[in-house]
């Protein structure tokens, strides 16, 4: 079993090895750096804030500590690798939102006014099933989709609203059964 005082030094050892790779004169964080600069070029991702991907990076590899409470031996190795899971999160996301951007202009992006006709009255039967789901599953989807937020920010929202760390995988479920139930009430309301 590890004592509180073991987790506290894990934790503070784990942070200051990150701090002395961040650091700018480090060959290994400079290395680091242009690996997810270019990582995240490969993946055609927009906007990659490489300071954010390694703070969430951190922040994931405390959660770990936490978990299992174990010491992360191999620092760069573990951000390396976590850090490309986090892009490719990232690149999902796009993927997501370009597929709904596409569903939501009509066939080949050329809408026509049967299609517009028909998406406005999609529009009013997802108004419609939305309005009967639980305030939690609105509240979720409302988030996510209306406001564009990622999952951590979500992670922050309910941290604020509630006082409890909800993790990510809890909210990607939620949202999943979300959409499960707004699809069966959207089917309903639009036969």
């Amino acid at each position: 079993m590890v004592t509180p005082k073991q987790l506290t030094r894990f934790k503070s050892q784990f942070l200051e090895a990150v701090s002395q790779i961040l650091d700018p004169s480090s060959p290994k964080g400079n290395a680091l750096l242009n690996y997810l600069q270019r990582t995240g070029k490969q993946l055609n991702l927009q906007d990659v804030d490489v300071r954010e991907i390694l703070n969430e990076a951190a922040y994931r590899g405390l959660r770990h500590i936490d978990r299992n409470q174990e010491e992360i031996e191999a620092v760069e190795a573990w951000l390396r690798k976590v850090c490309a899971f986090i892009l490719y999160d990232m690149v999902k996301d796009e993927k997501r939102t370009r597929e709904l951007k596409i569903k939501n202009t009509g066939t080949l992006g050329i809408p026509d006014l049967f299609s517009k006709m028909e998406s406005d009255e999609k529009k009013k039967a997802l108004d419609r099933a939305f309005v009967h789901l639980s305030k939690e599953d609105q509240k979720i989807l409302k988030l996510r989709f209306y406001q564009e937020k990622k999952y951590k920010e979500i992670q922050e929202y309910y941290l604020k609203k509630t006082g409890e760390l909800v993790k990510e995988s809890a909210l990607r479920k939620r949202e999943s059964r979300a959409l499960k139930r707004l699809r069966v009430r959207f089917q309903e309301e639009y036969r």
